[in-house]
C-alpha cells in the first residue's frame, strides 16, 4: 500500500496542480482592464476622426480590442519586446538571468529582461522593478496574470497600456495621434516605427527632433533584425531613409464641437463612437456660417447655427452650433441646435396641415388677410399691412399672421398642442396659456425640434426621433398628420419663388421683437434648419428670418447639394395617396360655378377637403333702363350680366387692398322681400367663432363686451341679432354690435333685411 502511494503521489500532485490552475483560470474574474480609465474617440459616419478626448486621469488611452489592431503591429511588438511570449509562463528565465548578470555582476548596462506579461504587471500594480524585491514582486504578479488570463487577454491589455510618449498610452491612442489613423490601419512601416517606442518612450519621443532621431536609430536596427524573418519586406528599405510625417497632440482634430459634445454628454464609458455626421458636409456648413457672419457683421449679426438631417433615416448629417465655438463674446460654446428659442412662423406649416386634415382648407382655399379682432386680441402681420383675400398657399409662403391665427382657432389650439406633444416637444404649457400666439411663435422649441417636425413632411406625416449614432434606428412616434396633408403642405412650400438649384420648400420665421431669425425647409430627402440671433437674447431688426436666415439657408443648400448624393424627388403625386388635382375657381378657391372667369388646379383630398361650389359669380337680370337689378327675371326690357356676390368683410378687404370688384347693383324699386331673397348669400358670423370658449375673466373692468360681427351679401343693408332667441339689436353689414353676454353656452343668430340668416353656438366664462 505504501509502495502504491509513493508510485502515484507524483501523479496526484500533478492532477491537484492542474485542477488548481484550472480553478484559478476559470474562477469568475473581471477583465484585466475593467477599472482602467479610457478616452473617447468620436468619428463621423465614414470613419473620419472628429475628436479624441482625454481620459479622466488626463491620459490619452483608447481601449482597442486586439482583433481591431493591425496584425503587423502585433507581430512587430512581440518581435521587439518578447519573441517567446506564447511559449513562457509569464517569465523568461533566460532573459531574467541575462538581465541579472548584465545589471549586477558585469555591470555594463541595466537590462530588465522583462516579458510583455511582466511589463503589464509592473504597470497594473505600480511595481518599482529596479530593485531586487521589486523584480521578485513583478515576477510573481506576472505568473499570477498568466495563471488567471489567456495570452490573448494579456497581450490585449499590454497593447492598450504601453507608453508611447507624452501622456499617450496604448496603441489605439498612439496611432490616432501620431498617424491620424486607427490601429487596424497601421502599415508595416508605421508598425515597426511605433513598436520600438514603449521600451524607452521618454528618449524616443516622436514629436521632438532628438527623440525622433533616437527612434529612427532604434527602428532601423530593429528593421534589419525584422528582415531575417520577413525577407518579403525588403522592398520597404528605401522608405526608412525618407522623413517621417509624425503628427502632434496639438494637431488632433476638433471638428463639429457642439455635435460631438452632445454625443459625449450621453456617453460616459469612452471608447470608439461612430456617429451619423458627414464631416465633409459639416465642414461645408460651418464654412457657410462663418462666411455669412463675416459678411453680416456690419448689421450686428455675430452668430448663427444650422442643422441638416437626412429624413429617410433621421440621421444628423451636419450640425453647426455657433459661428465660433471659442468666441466667448458671442457665447460660442452654447449649442444653437439645442437651445430653446421662439420659432417665429416656422411652425405655421403644421397649422395648415392640421387644417387640411380637418377639411377646413385645401392648397388653394381663399383665406382672409384683413383686420380682425378676437376678444381683446387683434393679430397683425409683420408688415402691419393686409393683402386682402389670399390663397392658402400664398398665405403660408408669405407668412401672413392673420390667416394663420384664424386657421389655428378653427382647427383648435388644443389639437395643435397635441400634435406638438406627440412630436415630443418638451416644456409645453396649456392652450389657454399660449392663446393665438401659438400661430406666430409664442412657445419655445429647438432647431432639433423644428428639424424633426419638417421631417414629417418628407416621411408621410410620421414623426420620429433624430439619430446621431451610426447604426441606431429612430424612435417612431406614429402618425402626426395624414400622408396627404404632409405631401400637400410640402408642395405648398415648394412654390416657384422658392426654387433654386434644387427644388426647395422653405419657411421663414421671426420671433417677437426680432430676437431670432429662422428658415427651415426640405429639399429631396433632407431637412435644414437655420437660426440667426444672439444667445443672450438681445434683439436686432437684422434678425428677420427672410433677410438673415433665409440667405444663409440657401447658401448652405447650394453648397451641400454639390456633396450630397443625387437629390431626386417625385414629380407626380406618389402612388397610394388619396390626393387628386381638382379644378377650382381661381378667384374664390372653391369648386368653379358656371360663371367662374378663370380656373386652376389645386391639391384636394376626396372626402375631406371642402367641396363647396363657388356662388360668388352669379348671372342676374338687369333692368335696361335703370341699370338696377330687376325684380322679375321674366320681365321685359332686361338683360343678363354676371356680378360678384362677396360678403361685406371680403369687399372691405378687397377695397383696402386696392382691388375693385364688380358688385351687383341694388334692386329697382318695388321688389318684394321674396323676390330679393331668392338669390344671394346668407350672412355668416365671423365673430364669435363657432363652438369656441371665450374666457373674459382677465378682461379689464368695463371692457367685458364681445363684438358680434357678421358679413352678408352685397345687397344686405341691415343685420338683426338674436341671442338665445331674444332680439338684442341691429348693425350694419360687416359692422360690430357690442354686447356683454352672460356666462354659459349661448346661441347666436343673425338675419339680414331680406330674411337670410345663420347661427352659431359659443360659450362665455
Amino acid at each position: 500500500m505504501r509502495k502504491f502511494a509513493k508510485k502515484y503521489r507524483f501523479v496526484l500532485i500533478l492532477i491537484a496542480a492542474a485542477l488548481t490552475l484550472t480553478a484559478i483560470r476559470f474562477f469568475p474574474r473581471e477583465a484585466i482592464l475593467a477599472e482602467i480609465l479610457v478616452s473617447a474617440a468620436v468619428y463621423d459616419k465614414n470613419g473620419v476622426l472628429l475628436r479624441l478626448t482625454l481620459a479622466e486621469d488626463e491620459t490619452f488611452r483608447l481601449f482597442t480590442p486586439i482583433d481591431q489592431i493591425s496584425p503587423q503591429f502585433i507581430n512587430a511588438t512581440l518581435a521587439y519586446e518578447d519573441r517567446l511570449f506564447y511559449y513562457h509562463p509569464g517569465v523568461n528565465p533566460a532573459a531574467i538571468a541575462r538581465g541579472f548578470v548584465s545589471s549586477y555582476i558585469i555591470k555594463t548596462r541595466p537590462i530588465g529582461g522583462s516579458t510583455v506579461t511582466m511589463q503589464l504587471a509592473r504597470r497594473l500594480y505600480g511595481i518599482r522593478s529596479s530593485t531586487v524585491g521589486g523584480k521578485l514582486k513583478q515576477i510573481i504578479c506576472a505568473l499570477w496574470l498568466e495563471a488567471r488570463y489567456s495570452k490573448k487577454d494579456i497581450l490585449e491589455a499590454y497593447l492598450n497600456t504601453a507608453p508611447y510618449g507624452h501622456n499617450i498610452e496604448g496603441i489605439g491612442a498612439a496611432s490616432l495621434i501620431y498617424f491620424n489613423k486607427r490601429s487596424a490601419e497601421l502599415s508595416t512601416f508605421e508598425s515597426l516605427t511605433l513598436a520600438v517606442v514603449p521600451q524607452n518612450p521618454a528618449k524616443r519621443l516622436p514629436t521632438t527632433e532628438r527623440g525622433l532621431a533616437e527612434l529612427k536609430k532604434a527602428r532601423d536596427v530593429f528593421f534589419q533584425r525584422w528582415l531575417n524573418s520577413h525577407p518579403e519586406d525588403e522592398w520597404l528599405t528605401p522608405h526608412f531613409d525618407l522623413p517621417m510625417e509624425i503628427k502632434t497632440i496639438s494637431a488632433l482634430p476638433f471638428k463639429s464641437p457642439h455635435f460631438v459634445n452632445s454625443i459625449l454628454s450621453g456617453n460616459k464609458s469612452g471608447g470608439e463612437i461612430y456617429t451619423t455626421l458627414n464631416s465633409e458636409i459639416a465642414d461645408a456648413m460651418e464654412k457657410s456660417v462663418k462666411e455669412f457672419v463675416a459678411d453680416s457683421v456690419y448689421l450686428g449679426i455675430y452668430n448663427a447655427s444650422a442643422l441638416l438631417v437626412d429624413a429617410s433615416t433621421m440621421e444628423v448629417f451636419g450640425a453647426v452650433g455657433s459661428a465660433d465655438f471659442f468666441n466667448k463674446e458671442i457665447e460660442g460654446e452654447v449649442d444653437g441646435t439645442r437651445a430653446r428659442r421662439s420659432p417665429g412662423s416656422t411652425l405655421k406649416p403644421f397649422i395648415y396641415a392640421l387644417a387640411i386634415d380637418q377639411g377646413l382648407i385645401h392648397t388653394k382655399t381663399l383665406l382672409k388677410d384683413g383686420k380682425v379682432r378676437y376678444g381683446l386680441y387683434s393679430p397683425e402681420n409683420s408688415d402691419r399691412a393686409f393683402k386682402g383675400p389670399i390663397s392658402a398657399t400664398d398665405a403660408l409662403n408669405t407668412s401672413r399672421n392673420i390667416p394663420a391665427v384664424a386657421l389655428l382657432l378653427k382647427a383648435g389650439p388644443d389639437n395643435f398642442l397635441a400634435l406638438l406633444t406627440k412630436m415630443r416637444i418638451e416644456k409645453l404649457e396649456t392652450a389657454d396659456y399660449y392663446g393665438a400666439s401659438l400661430a406666430i411663435g409664442g412657445l419655445e422649441v429647438t432647431a432639433e425640434d423644428i428639424a424633426r417636425l419638417y421631417a414629417t413632411l418628407i416621411n408621410g406625416g410620421t414623426g420620429a426621433s433624430l439619430v446621431k449614432i451610426r447604426g441606431e434606428t429612430p424612435e417612431i412616434y406614429g402618425e402626426i398628420m395624414s400622408p396627404e396633408a404632409a405631401y400637400m403642405v410640402s408642395e405648398m412650400l415648394k412654390s416657384p419663388s422658392y426654387r433654386r438649384t434644387v427644388r426647395v420648400g422653405a419657411k421663414t420665421g421671426t420671433s417677437f421683437r426680432y430676437k431670432d431669425g429662422w428658415t427651415a425647409g426640405v429639399f429631396g430627402n433632407y431637412v435644414l434648419a437655420v437660426w440667426v440671433g444672439n444667445f443672450n437674447g438681445e434683439a436686432n431688426e437684422a434678425f428677420m428670418g427672410r433677410s438673415s436666415a433665409y440667405p444663409l439657408f440657401f447658401k448652405i443648400v447650394n453648397r451641400v447639394s454639390q456633396i450630397l448624393p443625387t437629390i431626386e424627388e417625385a414629380t407626380e403625386i406618389p402612388l397610394g395617396l388619396n390626393i387628386k388635382k381638382v379644378e377650382i375657381c381661381t378667384a374664390t378657391g372653391e369648386l368653379p360655378g358656371e360663371y367662374c372667369p378663370s380656373k386652376e388646379l389645386a391639391l384636394f383630398i376626396p372626402g375631406v377637403s371642402p367641396i363647396k361650389e363657388s356662388n360668388i359669380f352669379i348671372r342676374i337680370p338687369i333692368d335696361n333702363s335703370t341699370g338696377l337689378r330687376a325684380c322679375n327675371k321674366n320681365a321685359k326690357g332686361i338683360h343678363w350680366e354676371v356680378f360678384e356676390f362677396w360678403e361685406q368683410d371680403m369687399l372691405e378687404i378687397f377695397e383696402k387692398a386696392g382691388m375693385r370688384r364688380k358688385t351687383p347693383p341694388r334692386y329697382m324699386g318695388g321688389c318684394t322681400i321674396e323676390e330679393q331673397s331668392y338669390r344671394g348669400i346668407s350672412p355668416s358670423i365671423s365673430y364669435p367663432q363657432n363652438n369656441m370658449i371665450y374666457d373674459m375673466t382677465n378682461a379689464p373692468m368695463g371692457n367685458k363686451e364681445i363684438p358680434f360681427v357678421a358679413n352678408g351679401d352685397a345687397d344686405t343693408e341691415k343685420l338683426f341679432w338674436f341671442l338665445d332667441g331674444r332680439f338684442i339689436g341691429e348693425s350694419e353689414n360687416g359692422k360690430p354690435l357690442f354686447w356683454i353676454p352672460p356666462n354659459g353656452q349661448r346661441t347666436l343668430r343673425v338675419v339680414d333685411n331680406v330674411g337670410r340668416g345663420s347661427g352659431i353656438v359659443f360659450t362665455v366664462r
